[in-house]
C-alpha cells in the first residue's frame, strides 16, 4: 500500500447487495486500479473497471461488458501512509464515515407516460372511463377520488372526479414511493438542457423539455390530439329517433400543458410548484348518447412545501404541505340534437330539444393536506408526535340546464333550482398521533396511535402498527392499520351524479338528495398487509424478488361518486372488503437485457343493495363478489442493449376476463362481458452523444382494446379504448448522452 497515494472503501452489503467489500485505489501516477473479492461475479465474469467522470465522481463498472452493473462511488481521500496504516484505523473510520453506495443499471428504454408508469407498482394500475378520463385503478376496483399521486412533491389527481393528467412522460430513472395511502414519483432529468419532441398516428403530437441546475429544476409537457383515434360506435339509445348521430366516431380528441418546477433549497427543504392545463372532448353523453359536443376543461395552481428529516439528529422535524386550486368548466351534453320528449307543462305539445338536452358547471375548488412529524432520540427508543389535517372547498360554483326538473323544456340555459349558485364551503378532518419506534437491528417496530376528528365520522381514532426486519439483500414488513381516507367533497357535490336520472326508465339505487345538514360519512380504511423484497446475485446478473399479500376494509368508500351521472353513484354503500396477493421480479443481466414482470391477483366484495329509485337504499348482510374490474393482471417487459447505440424492447400485458356485477337490480341491467385482454408494445431506439430517436408502438397487435360501457342495454357491445398507436420521438441533450441510470432495486 505505500506505492498508493490514496484509497476509498465502501461496505457494499449494507446496501443490501451479498458482496463484502470494493475497494478502489489510486496509483501515484494516476491510475485507478479495483480489487473485489469476487462474491459478486463469478468465473471467467471476475473483473473490476474504472471510469472517472467529470466533477470527480467516480464510477466503477462491474462486469465484462459495455454498462451492466455501476456503482457510484463518491470521492473521499484518506491519507494511507505507514503511519496511519497500523491496524487499519484509517480504513475502518472511513468504511463507516462514507454513505452506502447505489448500485443500479443503465436503462435505455423509452420514456412512458405518466399513468403507465405506476402500472408497475403492485396493486395500482390505470384505466380510461367511458367518458375518457383516466382514473387510478387500485387492488382490483376503482379507487376513491381522493387517493393522492404525487409526481415532483404536487399532487396530480383532480379533486373534482378523480382523473389525472395522461399529459406528463417519465424519462427511466424516476423515482418510486408506494406507500398504503397514495403514491409519490420523482423525476431526475439530467443536468442542463434535455428536450423529447413525439410525433405520430393518429394525431397526436407530445413535447417535453426539462432545464436542471443545481439543485433547481424546470420541467414543462405538452400533448395536442389534433384529430380523432377512429374510435366507432355502431348503436346508441338515439337509433331510430330524431337525436340520432348521423357521425359513429367518438371524439377523443384533446390537449394539455403541464409546468412544474421543483428546488431543493438544503438542509432538507424543497419547494415545488405547478400549473395545469387539460382539455378535452367526451366520449359518452350522460344520458349513454354519442357525444358530439362535450368539451371539458382544468385550470390547477399546485403549490408544495417538504422538510426532510436529519436521519443523524437526534430531535427530527417532517412537514409535507401540499395545496392545490382547481378551476372546472365542463359542458356536456345529456341527450343529442333534435330530441323530443313527452308533454310536461299540460299544453299538449312535446317538449322539444333542436340543440339537445344540455347542462354546463363550473366551480373553483382548492384542496389542501399538511403533515407534520416531530420525534426525539431518547434511550435508543425515537418518540413523538404527529399532525395530520386534510381539507377541502368551493369558493364558488354554477350548474346551468335547458330541461327543468319536471321535464320542460326551458329554451335556453338557465340556473339550475337547486344546484345553480353553489354557496362556498369548506370541509376536513384532523389527527393527532402518537409515536414510537423502537429496533434493533435487524428490527423495527414503528406504532402510531392517535384521534381523528370531522363534522360526520363514525370512527375517532387512528393507529398503525408495523414490524420491519431488514437483513442484507432482504426485508420484510408487516403492518396493521385503521386511518381515514379524504372524500370530503362528495360530501357535498354527491347530487351531482343524479342529474340525468329524470331521463331514465330505471333510476339509480342510492340517495338521489341530500339535506343541508346531512353528510356523508367519512371514510376509513383498515387493514392488514404483509411486504417481503429480496436482492440475489449470480455469474449472469441481479435479481429482485418483491411480493405483498393484503386485507383491507373500506368503510363508506366503495367508488365514492360518480359525478359523471353515467353509473350508479352509490351515495351512502356500505363498505368494501378486498383481499389481494402481488408479485414483481426485476432482473438486470450482465450482457445489456433488463426484464421486469409482475402479476396481481385480487377480489373484492360488497353488499347486497334493495329498494329502488327515491326510496332509502338498504344494505343487505349477505356479500357479493365485484368482477367489474380485472381479477388478475401479468405485465411484463423487456429492454436489450444490441449495440453501442442501438436498444430494443417491449411489454406485454394480459387481464382477466370481467364482467358485470350483481350487487342490486340495477347493476345486472349495466349487462356486459369481456374476454381476457392482451396489449403488446414494442420499440427500438438509436442513440449518439447529443441525439437519440426511438420509434414505439402501443397496442400494436389490436386496433384498440374494450372497455365496459355505463349502460350496455342502452349503447350495445362495448367501448373501444386505447388505440394502436405508432410515435417517433426525437430527443436532444446538449450535454451529450444521457448518463442516466436506474438504481436497483
Amino acid at each position: 500500500m505505500g506505492s498508493f497515494q490514496s484509497a476509498s472503501v465502501r461496505i457494499c452489503h449494507e446496501l443490501g447487495l451479498p458482496i463484502a467489500e470494493v475497494l478502489l485505489v489510486r496509483g501515484q501516477g494516476g491510475t485507478w486500479v479495483g480489487v473485489i473479492d469476487g462474491r459478486l461475479v463469478k468465473g471467467p465474469r471476475i473483473g473490476l473497471w474504472i471510469r472517472v467522470s467529470q466533477g470527480g465522481s467516480y464510477r466503477g463498472v462491474l462486469g465484462s461488458v459495455d454498462d451492466p452493473l455501476w456503482v457510484s462511488v463518491g470521492e473521499q481521500v484518506l491519507d494511507v501512509s505507514p503511519a496511519a496504516r497500523r491496524g487499519g484505523p484509517g480504513l475502518s473510520a472511513l468504511s463507516k464515515a462514507n454513505k452506502r453506495p447505489s448500485f443500479g443499471f443503465a436503462d435505455y428504454s423509452p420514456a412512458v407516460a405518466l399513468p403507465r408508469s405506476f402500472d408497475r407498482a403492485g396493486d395500482r394500475f390505470h384505466r380510461r372511463r367511458h367518458d375518457g378520463r383516466v382514473v387510478m385503478v387500485r387492488r382490483g376496483r376503482a379507487s376513491d377520488r381522493a387517493e393522492p399521486l404525487r409526481l415532483d412533491l404536487l399532487d396530480m389527481v383532480d379533486p373534482y372526479d378523480g382523473s389525472m393528467v395522461d399529459v406528463v412522460s417519465l424519462e427511466p430513472g424516476y423515482a418510486v414511493s408506494d406507500s398504503l395511502f397514495g403514491l409519490d414519483l420523482q423525476r431526475r432529468p439530467d443536468l442542463g438542457l434535455s428536450g423529447r419532441l413525439s410525433a405520430g398516428s393518429p394525431g397526436r403530437v407530445l413535447a417535453s423539455s426539462s432545464y436542471r441546475w443545481g439543485r433547481h429544476t424546470l420541467s414543462a409537457d405538452a400533448l395536442n390530439d389534433a384529430s380523432p383515434a377512429g374510435y366507432e360506435l355502431g348503436l346508441d339509445h338515439s337509433s331510430g329517433l330524431p337525436s340520432e348521430h348521423e357521425n359513429r366516431l367518438i371524439d377523443d380528441r384533446g390537449r394539455g400543458l403541464v409546468l412544474s418546477s421543483l428546488s431543493n433549497l438544503g438542509r432538507g427543504l424543497r419547494v415545488a410548484t405547478g400549473f395545469i392545463h387539460s382539455a378535452d372532448a367526451g366520449y359518452m353523453g350522460l344520458w349513454d348518447s354519442l357525444a358530439h359536443g362535450e368539451w371539458r376543461q382544468r385550470n390547477a395552481l399546485l403549490f408544495a412545501l417538504q422538510r426532510q428529516a436529519d436521519a443523524k439528529a437526534k430531535t427530527q422535524a417532517k412537514l409535507d404541505l401540499n395545496l392545490g386550486f382547481w378551476q372546472t368548466d365542463d359542458r356536456r351534453e345529456v341527450a343529442g340534437r333534435g330530441l323530443a320528449l313527452g308533454d310536461a307543462d299540460g299544453d299538449g305539445q312535446l317538449e322539444q330539444f333542436p340543440n339537445g338536452v344540455l347542462f354546463t358547471s363550473e366551480h373553483q375548488l382548492w384542496v389542501g393536506r399538511l403533515d407534520l412529524e416531530v420525534t426525539q432520540m431518547m434511550f435508543g427508543l425515537s418518540g413523538g408526535v404527529r399532525f395530520v389535517g386534510d381539507a377541502a372547498g368551493m369558493s364558488g360554483g354554477s350548474v346551468q340546464v335547458n330541461r327543468g326538473d319536471s321535464g320542460v323544456a326551458l329554451g335556453q340555459m338557465r340556473s339550475h333550482p337547486l344546484l345553480g349558485d353553489r354557496p362556498s364551503f369548506v370541509d376536513g378532518y384532523g389527527s393527532a398521533e402518537i409515536l414510537v419506534e423502537a429496533g434493533r437491528a435487524p428490527w423495527l417496530l414503528r406504532g402510531q396511535f392517535g384521534a381523528v376528528a370531522a363534522p360526520q365520522n363514525d370512527r375517532s381514532w387512528t393507529g398503525t402498527l408495523a414490524l420491519s426486519r431488514r437483513l442484507a439483500g432482504s426485508s420484510s414488513a408487516l403492518t396493521l392499520w385503521s386511518r381515514p381516507q379524504r372524500r370530503l367533497l362528495d360530501r357535498h357535490l354527491a347530487v351531482e351524479g343524479y342529474l340525468a336520472q329524470g331521463l331514465s326508465d330505471s333510476m339509480p339505487y342510492g340517495r338521489s338528495t341530500l339535506g343541508d345538514q346531512e353528510r356523508l360519512l367519512a371514510p376509513f380504511s383498515e387493514g392488514l398487509r404483509y411486504d417481503g423484497e429480496s436482492v440475489t446475485s449470480r455469474s449472469a446478473g441481479v435479481w429482485r424478488y418483491a411480493w405483498s399479500l393484503g386485507l383491507e376494509e373500506l368503510a363508506h368508500s366503495a367508488d365514492g361518486v360518480d359525478r359523471s351521472g353515467q353509473a350508479s353513484p352509490y351515495a351512502d354503500d356500505g363498505s368494501l372488503r378486498s383481499w389481494w396477493l402481488s408479485g414483481r421480479m426485476d432482473f438486470a443481466a450482465f450482457s445489456g437485457m433488463r426484464f421486469h414482470g409482475s402479476v396481481w391477483f385480487g377480489q373484492s366484495f360488497a353488499q347486497h343493495i334493495s329498494k329502488r329509485g327515491l326510496q332509502e337504499p338498504e344494505l343487505d348482510a349477505d356479500w357479493t363478489p365485484l368482477s367489474e374490474e380485472p381479477l388478475w393482471r401479468w405485465r411484463n417487459s423487456i429492454t436489450q442493449v444490441v449495440a453501442a447505440q442501438w436498444m430494443t424492447g417491449g411489454g406485454l400485458e394480459t387481464t382477466s376476463p370481467v364482467r358485470n356485477g350483481e350487487r342490486s337490480a340495477l347493476t345486472t341491467l349495466h349487462s356486459f362481458q369481456i374476454p381476457s385482454q392482451i396489449r403488446i408494445d414494442a420499440w427500438m431506439r438509436y442513440q449518439r452523444e447529443q441525439l437519440a430517436v426511438t420509434l414505439r408502438a402501443d397496442n400494436a397487435m389490436a386496433p384498440y382494446l374494450l372497455a365496459p360501457l355505463p349502460r350496455p342495454d342502452r349503447v350495445p357491445g362495448l367501448l373501444p379504448v386505447t388505440p394502436r398507436r405508432v410515435m417517433l420521438s426525437v430527443e436532444w441533450r446538449p450535454q451529450g448522452r444521457s448518463g442516466r441510470a436506474q438504481a436497483f432495486p
